[in-house]
């Protein structure tokens, strides 16, 4: 009996019903969003139910008195007495112990070492394993798409102690010891918590064609009260190897590379990440995905690469400054180098910790509801604002190129598309505006995989403050902030930066990853003292583009220029005068708003902001035109009500807008 605090379930307690879909290839109980960043055979999160009871041992009458009048016993028995006593203690122990021998060898499988796994997402199955060598505690393995959520990961223990009192020890104190995301595995390790108290799995030498086999699994129940722990007999159809496929862009990264095994125990939803099992009780495969269309095809990663995983396993020691080092350089040169259109297929969680997903989501999701608002609102006298035109002056704020990856066309079509399918009859009929649920567009939250991985990188990219190319990164220090978290700050010298850039990392499945986010959710890339200051802005910038035909416009030419000049006062204090002119010009004769073969619009604007963090905000103070090409013929320019200005490399970036549509970004020159 465990001395851990004790929960009894109602006998009223019911499962939730299994939804009526799910992923193509594999099973589990689908979350709205498929894992995003799972490379996998099988990338599907999980649904479970309760182990099942110990059966009930028949409970012994205690003797009865004899009646009468006591009778004086006689010393020379009392040895056989007490020897008689002994005996059936023993009896009962082996009685009990015959029972749970009988109720575990009946499916040839250990129950008590399978495990419900719950996130916020999804739920699955899990098995405690021995310790990995020369380390101590519990370790429960299940399929990585089960955690792939990166929320919080609760062990549950169910145990039955009568036949109506069901109790579960929940143990939410857990970490990522290891993953392989392209072979749908991961390692839990509970905290603080002794080995001893668990039962464990054996895990075979190899998975032998053939053999008969049992799989293990909590399914749902639309009827039962809450169903109870599956096993499932069968035979290996076959020892394959499985292709690593990206399930957000539907492509094989690797043909061949996951050892597997294909059986026909019928796995159901809720089976993920348990344990298929020989006539030994030995573990030979993880179950992970579901052949919906053919029978006695289910799939399960063979136990070999569930031993290369579990030899990855490393005791946590404190990282160092070069351990910081090496993440930042492989950041960049493995994640930050690739061709914008490579990058929706990077696995984010090579590089940045998969407990910043969930936050990763919640930040996209608030970002595609501005996105999508065009409503000028009031904001103050003569000031419009829409919410899209707000968003993108937020965005610039971050250091780099704002959102590079996410508004790069590829990425914009990729999303479009998938929209454009899961709208169903809206595509023809058109749309009311909501579904049914109240949720909003469905393509909305179905497409989030695609635009996940461009964000990602894209604060990735504004974390570390990069420049579109390899810089070296020296660590000075590297400091805990967050101890139990395993939480770091590393303060990062630049070459040619004045400033110390701070950078968190954090240690998870034996490495260090980048954080993005602190604990209340900001981003860290808008903290901190970053790495631009006064004299990277004063000075005079501008841009100008040469005469070229109009796109549109038959005979028509354009010619632009535009030029900044930045002082600034104290500490913080931004002054800058804008000069804008733009031409266009007829090459067939004239325009007919002045019958003249050339239209000139020239605007002179004052605009004053504040430099904090590196980086430059504010809006407009005065505005004219100079050359009055707007009332006549419609060459106009708004004034500009919020602007942005950062440094990247050797240019200015300047971002812009009235107010009211997305902001237009101008990379300047040092004049």
């Amino acid at each position: 009996m465990s001395d851990l605090p004790q929960f009894p379930l109602p006998d009223s307690e019911r499962p939730e019903r299994p939804r009526s879909q799910f992923p193509s290839g594999g099973f589990g109980q689908p979350a709205s969003v498929p894992p995003p960043d799972l490379l996998t055979t099988a990338a599907l999160p999980a649904t479970l139910s309760p182990v099942p009871p110990p059966p009930r041992v028949p409970s012994l009458p205690a003797p009865k008195s004899p009646s009468g009048p006591p009778v004086a016993r006689a010393r020379g028995p009392r040895p056989l007495v007490l020897l008689a006593g002994l005996a059936g203690v023993v009896g009962i122990g082996l009685l009990i112990g015959l029972l749970v021998v009988v109720r575990r060898s009946r499916s040839g499988i250990n129950e008590d070492a399978i495990v419900r796994v719950v996130t916020g997402e999804g739920r699955g199955t899990g098995f405690f394993i021995a310790a990995p060598r020369g380390m101590d505690g519990a370790f429960v393995v299940t399929a990585f798409h089960v955690i792939a959520s990166g929320q919080p990961v609760t062990v549950e223990r169910r145990l039955q102690m009568a036949e109506h009192t069901v109790f579960v020890e929940a143990y939410p104190e857990t970490e990522l010891a290891a993953f392989d995301a392209e072979a749908d595995l991961a390692v839990l390790h509970i905290k603080n918590v002794p080995a001893r108290r668990f039962e464990t799995l054996r895990l075979a030498e190899q998975p032998i064609k053939n053999e008969p086999v049992v799989s293990a699994g909590f399914p749902p129940s639309g009827v039962a009260n809450r169903a109870e722990l599956s096993t499932r007999p069968g035979r290996i159809d076959q020892v394959v190897k499985f292709d690593a496929v990206d399930p957000v862009l539907g492509k094989v990264i690797a043909a061949n590379k996951i050892e597997g095994l294909l059986v026909d125990t019928n796995l159901e939803p809720g089976f993920s990440g348990g344990p298929t099992v020989n006539q030994s009780g030995e573990v030979v495969g993880v179950n992970v995905s579901k052949d919906t269309i053919h029978r006695g095809q289910d799939g399960a990663v063979s136990v070999a690469v569930l031993r290369e995983l579990i030899k990855r396993i490393k005791p946590y020691t404190p990282p160092t400054p070069q351990d910081a080092e090496a993440l930042l350089k492989k950041v960049q040169e493995e994640y930050l180098t690739l061709p914008v259109d490579d990058r929706a297929g990077a696995a984010i969680t090579s590089f940045v910790s998969n407990a910043e997903l969930p936050q990763l989501r919640a930040f996209l999701r608030e970002m595609r509801a501005m996105e999508g608002d065009r409503r000028p609102r009031e904001a103050g006298k003569d000031v419009r604002l829409a919410d899209h035109a707000v968003l993108g002056i937020l965005l610039a704020r971050l250091p780099g190129k704002s959102l590079e990856t996410y508004q790069a066309s590829s990425t914009r079509d990729r999303i479009t598309g998938c929209e454009d399918r899961t709208r169903g009859i809206e595509r023809f009929l058109g749309s009311i505006g909501v579904d049914a649920g109240g949720q909003g567009p469905r393509g909305d939250a179905d497409c989030m995989g695609f635009a996940l991985r461009p964000v990602a990188w894209d604060l990735t990219a504004s974390t570390i403050e990069w420049e579109g190319a390899v810089r070296e990164y020296k660590v000075m220090k590297l400091e805990a902030i967050d101890e139990e978290a395993r939480v770091f700050q590393a303060s990062v010298r630049i070459p040619g930066v004045p400033n110390l850039l701070p950078i968190h990392v954090v240690w998870e499945a034996g490495g260090l990853r980048l954080k993005l986010f602190d604990k209340s959710g900001s981003l860290y890339a808008l903290q901190g003292g970053r790495s631009a200051v006064a004299a990277d802005f004063e000075g005079t910038w501008g841009v100008a583009q040469p005469r070229r035909p109009e796109p549109g416009s038959d005979g028509v030419e354009t010619e632009k220029s535009e030029k900044i000049t930045v002082t600034i006062r104290g500490t913080d204090a931004v002054s800058v005068v804008q000069e804008h002119t733009a031409q266009r010009f007829a090459t067939k004769g004239a325009f007919r708003c002045n019958r003249e073969r050339t239209i000139t619009t020239g605007v002179a604007q004052s605009l004053t902001g504040h430099l904090h963090n590196g980086i430059v905000t504010g809006g407009s103070d005065k505005f004219e035109y100079r050359a009055d090409g707007c009332s006549t013929c419609k060459l106009c320019y708004p004034q500009d009500r919020l602007f942005v200005l950062k440094r990247y490399g050797e240019h200015m970036l300047f971002y812009r807008t009235d107010g009211t549509s997305a902001p237009e970004a101008l990379i300047l020159t040092r004049q």
